[in-house]
Formats: C-alpha cells, sequence, structure tokens
C-alpha cells in the first residue's frame, strides 16, 4: 500500500481514493462519491509540504546565502531552494518525491524559435518571446547566488531553471495566510494549509 493511501486511511477519508487517469497521465486522489461544495476533502499538514521557509528553517547554509541576495523575487528563491535541495541528493529527506517528477515540461519558457513561429499569431509569438527572456532574465540574477551555493554544474544551467519552474507552476499555490508559494505535497500531490 502506497504511503498516500495508508495516509489517507489513518485520516479516515474514506470519501477519497487513489485513482488512475489515463487520459491525463498519471493518478491522484479522486473523491468516491458526489461533494459537497467548500467541503473539507483533505487538511494537510504544513510539515508535508516544501515552501521556502520550510527549506530555509532546516538548512543554514541556504538561508544566509539568500539573506544576502535580497533583491530576488518570491519565485527566485523559491526555484532557487527547489534547486538547492535536489542538488543535495539523496541526503534531501524530498529525493525520493524528486525521482518521481517529470523530466520535461511543456511551457512557453521552453519554447524554441521553431515552436514560437508555429503559434502563428503575432500576440502569441510575443508572449512565447517574452516569457523566454523574462525567464533567462531572473536565472541570470540568480546564477551568482547558485553557484555560492556549490551547484553541481547540471544545477546551474538554464535547462535546470526551466524544469524548476515548470514543476513549480504545475503544482503552485499561494498561501492565502502568509503570501509563501507553497510546494508538493509529500504524500499526496495537492496542496493545503
Amino acid at each position: 500500500m502506497s504511503l498516500g493511501l495508508k495516509t489517507l486511511q489513518q485520516q479516515h477519508l474514506h470519501c477519497l481514493g487513489v485513482s488512475c487517469f489515463p487520459g491525463t497521465g498519471g493518478r491522484g486522489v479522486a473523491a468516491l462519491w458526489p461533494i459537497s461544495k467548500g467541503e473539507l476533502l483533505l487538511k494537510v499538514p504544513k510539515s508535508a509540504l516544501i515552501t521556502t521557509d520550510s527549506l530555509l528553517s532546516r538548512d543554514e547554509t541556504s538561508s544566509l546565502a539568500l539573506k544576502s541576495h535580497p533583491s530576488h523575487s518570491s519565485t527566485q528563491v523559491f526555484t532557487v531552494c527547489l534547486l538547492y535541495e535536489i542538488n543535495k541528493g539523496k541526503a534531501s529527506p524530498w529525493h525520493p518525491y524528486f525521482l518521481h517528477l517529470p523530466r520535461s515540461y511543456s511551457i512557453l519558457a521552453t519554447f524554441g524559435e521553431l515552436k514560437t513561429q508555429a503559434l502563428q499569431v503575432d500576440y502569441a509569438i510575443w508572449a512565447a518571446q517574452k516569457t523566454v527572456t523574462k525567464a533567462k532574465y531572473e536565472w541570470e540574477q540568480a546564477f551568482t547566488l547558485m553557484k555560492e551555493l556549490k551547484f553541481k554544474p547540471l544545477l546551474l544551467t538554464f535547462r535546470a531553471w526551466i524544469w524548476a519552474t515548470g514543476t513549480i507552476i504545475a503544482r503552485d499555490k499561494i498561501s492565502q495566510t502568509s503570501g509563501n508559494i507553497c510546494y508538493l505535497c509529500k504524500h499526496f500531490l495537492v496542496g493545503g494549509d
């Protein structure tokens, strides 16, 4: 039995089950019967989430390094924190989860010239170009910090930055109480407070 399903059962949440969604490429948690609007389905403890705060509170090196770079946006900080955690390899408590993440994402920042021109509509082409330019700018701004944190060469690349950005985009939630970006439930692939 998977850890996620075991945790669901321990929380007596019999209205949810692990399901396969072949048309959308994976599995996840699904309601086993109709649910009411506003009904609480799952409360996820903060300890099961990756947030900027949770990562920085566990690692003095990254926390101190980030203090010397106060101009980075919250998204840049979180991207650096995610890559830093991945940089730890098996020493990270999140390592088993990271192994199951997609290897690539189809987001505008990954579009090369050919894909961009295939969009055909001027506004769409402009949006794709602007997205790539912005992503490169944010990566270049964070590059010095990533070198200070001694990232492995593969994690210093623009491609790694785009992958981390895609991972965050695919799973993020802005916490309404703190404004922090909240990412990845350790066991379920859902967010919560």
